[in-house]
């Protein structure tokens, strides 16, 4: 005859223990997977949305991402000539390029205010797109 679980028991309890924290721990695991995409559209609103503000194109009915598109572009100056960059990736983060060596400079300790220690070569401007 089977012996029956004891939920009482040491070993039962630790049982129970255990499939409530892997199966808990899979729906958190679950729900961070599926609400990346929505965090990153959140998170790029948001980015779109203080340029706009700034830009002085943003109000409580403003469609951010119309707005976005019809009226703000996007461009890369290099930071040393202040020149536009024409091959640039449209993805292109100044953040992540700071922190890669091949699309960053060293800046010297004594210039280093900030103590960053490294600088992106280029960074991103937003332009505002004129009404005609």
């Amino acid at each position: 005859m089977a012996k029956k679980f004891d939920k009482d028991s040491f070993s039962g309890t630790l049982i129970v223990v255990l499939a409530v924290s892997l199966i808990c721990s899979v729906i958190v695991a679950g729900a961070v997977v599926g609400l990346k995409p929505i965090q990153e559209k959140q998170k790029l609103q948001d980015k779109q949305g203080y340029i706009l503000s700034v830009a002085g194109l943003m109000d409580k009915n403003t469609d951010i991402s119309k707005t976005f598109a019809e009226r703000i572009e996007q461009r890369v100056v290099d930071l040393a000539t202040g020149e536009y960059v024409a091959d640039a990736p449209k993805d292109f983060s100044a953040r992540v390029a700071g922190k890669d060596p091949a699309q960053s400079i060293q800046i010297k300790p004594e210039d280093d205010l900030a103590g960053i220690k490294s600088r992106a070569k280029y960074t991103e401007v937003y332009l505002v797109k004129g009404e005609d």
